[in-house]
């Protein structure tokens, strides 16, 4: 006979939940237990479950057994004041009902994610050895902390080491003996079964478990569960992607019929400016082909702010399977990177005009080291390939009508100091086509008009964003300027299908042409299309100081036959990226209130 000793007797303090513990919390309609159970209820080898259920709650989890079909529960016993003795309970009352001669499995009530092999092996082991100790290898270094002085101890071979998971399974008498002997000498400290069993005596032998196997006890531990039974349900929701416009951007991305994904597979991809709007996106994209085409890609991100880049990619990291690999740093001062690399996106360094406009020296300063170590680091590692992210500025203040291609002239004030920017991205070009002449790195530049799609921030300066947030808030649409100045914009997923036509054909390029308009025109469309025209477009002379930040009226209809040629062709226009974007922010903005 085989018994099943599931645990669910704890409060869930690190969940912060005060209307249920976090066993009872619901994912997809159902409760987390109820996923535990079902595991064991549908697995043919468990004959009887023993639930041990917080007192208080004991009523509810009846109600839920009964309406979730969960039969094979033969009784629901009070938990503990600790872990040891909530199990001790369902151990004492297994041994009660059906003596000691069986397996009983020991289990967490909020580790739902165990698969029927798991348990198939881990009967199979306490018949063969006695003993089944679930386990799955150490990702993280493992080191012993001195107590007195917090200083590192002794730091432990981590091929050599093993997490212990659940279930732990042993037959019924001896871990009921076990139990009885730790009470009679008042032990109550032991963290886990295999400990107890292990301190009196027990040799303990070891069964692999899937890695996704693990504790729901934290909020973000629950939306990761949430995230992963979708791939069991083959619901909408994939894994990290809560926002269903965002993944249709992924979806898109992944579907382009222009990108060879098999140059990719089984690469290395170094990214610069992985936090902002295209970096994320295209770390996401190719994250995102992992998972649906199992294509083993690798990103290495360089990131200023480790915290802050763990929280924004938090979701992607936990079901990145270790695809993605931070290195802290920045473009001016690039670490040391190891691991070989196959592919440079480099887009890091500042973006927005105000910054240009009082920062000039430091604009400069940034934008020039950050190119020459990418180059430096694209000649090291020998690279397949590498995209720099330019600017449509480098053509200075055109006011030319026609199309703007990659050999057109361009003039810049080198005596205004907002060229800054533009100036230090056409050196930068120079500095591409100078390593691609001299050292053969196969450096190609892309000319990306203003860029935007899901991603923004709600308090994102640039312009495009402040008419969707004029539009949510309801308030009129302030100009500073008449809006004059005429340019195409880029949605974000387009964005992204450009930078991988180019590292997949070597070619340059620039983009955006389809969605050439003035800045007062998509104003004009922002107001119509994101909030019925309940509001105005009102044009109001800036301060000289707020003024300086913009560049002169220009025209730049940029002309894309080079990308074009090699299959390239944006998707999304003027008006579906406003309203995307606000959708996808709006998604989110009601994704943290329910949080």
């Amino acid at each position: 006979m085989n018994i099943a000793v599931i645990f669910a007797g704890g409060t869930g303090t690190r969940m912060n939940t005060r209307s249920k513990p976090k066993q009872f919390l619901e994912m997809h309609g159902k409760p987390v237990l109820i996923y535990t159970l079902e595991n064991f209820q549908n697995h043919p080898l468990i004959d009887y479950i023993i639930l041990v259920c917080l007192s208080s709650w004991m009523d509810y989890a009846k109600a839920l057994l009964k309406k979730y079909g969960i039969d094979k529960v033969s009784a629901i016993v009070p938990g503990g004041e600790s872990g040891q003795e909530s199990i001790y309970h369902g151990v004492r009352k297994a041994e009660k009902l059906y003596g000691g001669e069986h397996v009983v499995l020991i289990h967490d009530g909020v580790r739902p994610l165990i698969t029927p092999e798991l348990i198939t092996d881990c009967i199979e082991s306490v018949k063969k050895n006695g003993s089944a100790i679930t386990v799955s290898p150490a990702i993280e270094t493992i080191f012993l902390k001195e107590e007195e002085s917090n200083q590192v101890g002794q730091i432990f071979n981590r091929s050599k080491c093993e997490m212990a998971k659940a279930p732990q399974c042993f037959k019924l008498q001896d871990i009921y003996e076990a139990h009885e002997h730790a009470r009679a000498e008042g032990r109550n400290d032991f963290i886990d079964s295999a400990s107890l069993m292990q301190h009196y005596g027990h040799p303990l032998f070891t069964v692999k478990g899937p890695a996704e196997n693990i504790k729901i006890t934290t909020p973000s531990g629950l939306l990761w569960m949430r995230k992963r039974i979708c791939r069991f349900l083959d619901c909408e929701e994939v894994m990290w992607i809560d926002n269903t416009i965002f993944k249709e951007d992924l979806d898109r991305i992944n579907r382009a019929s222009f990108i060879d994904w098999a140059k990719f597979e089984r690469k290395t991809f170094f990214v610069t400016g992985g936090t902002g709007l295209i970096g994320y996106t295209f770390i996401c994209a190719l994250l995102y082909r992992n998972l649906i085409h199992h294509s083993r890609i690798h990103v290495i991100a360089l990131v200023r702010d480790m915290k802050n880049a763990q929280e924004q990619f938090k979701s992607v990291l936990s079901d990145s399977e270790g695809a993605l690999k931070f290195v802290s740093g920045s473009i001016e001062a690039m670490p040391h990177v190891g691991e070989h690399i196959d592919f440079i996106l480099h887009a890091g360094g500042p973006t927005a005009s105000r910054y240009f406009a009082e920062y000039p020296v430091e604009t400069v300063r940034t934008i020039i080291s950050g190119m020459m170590n990418a180059l430096e680091l694209a000649k090291e590692h020998q690279v397949s390939g590498m995209a720099f992210l330019s600017t449509m500025e480098v053509y200075g203040a055109s006011t030319a009508a026609r199309k703007i291609s990659e050999t057109s002239e361009s003039y810049l004030d080198t005596m205004n100091a907002r060229n800054s920017y533009p100036e230090a991205k056409r050196l930068s070009e120079n500095l591409c086509a100078s390593y691609a002449e001299e050292y053969q790195v196969p450096v190609n530049v892309l000319r990306l008009t203003q860029t935007f799609g899901p991603g923004i921030a709600r308090n994102d300066q640039r312009v495009f964003a402040e008419f969707i947030r004029s539009a949510l808030e309801k308030k009129d649409i302030i100009l500073l300027t008449e809006g004059k100045t005429k340019r195409s914009y880029l949605y974000t997923a387009d964005a992204v299908t450009a930078i991988l036509t180019v590292l997949q054909n070597g070619c340059a390029g620039q983009a955006n042409e389809k969605t050439f308009c003035s800045i007062h025109e998509m104003a004009e469309l922002a107001a119509d299309e994101l909030s019925k025209n309940e509001i105005r477009v009102l044009v109001h002379s800036g301060k000289k100081e707020e003024v300086k930040a913009f560049m002169p009226t220009m025209q730049m209809n940029l002309n894309t036959a080079l990308l074009n040629r090699g299959g390239w062709q944006p998707e999304i226009g003027l008006k579906d990226m406003f309203r995307r974007t606000m959708d996808a922010l709006l998604q989110e903005e009601r994704a943290m209130s329910d949080c």
